[in-house]
């Protein structure tokens, strides 16, 4: 398995987590009343989007590079 692929399914396993605990902290805030699970269900999520678009932006420059 080359790096590449690592890195590609590295970024899809991370993006995954990312909006699993954003979804899990959203629900458990919203039914908690927890103003800081919330936060952190956001946060996640936020960083689930960056994650999507980081792996779009790396699999066009490898396109390139092969």
């Amino acid at each position: 398995m080359s790096l590449r692929t690592v890195h590609i399914v590295f970024i899809v396993f991370a993006t995954m987590l990312s909006f699993l605990l954003g979804l899990w902290a959203l629900m458990r805030g919203i039914a908690d009343a927890s103003g800081l699970m919330i936060g952190i269900g956001l946060i996640a999520l936020i960083s689930g989007i960056i994650l999507v678009f980081y792996g779009v932006t790396f699999r066009r420059k490898i396109k390139h590079l092969a």
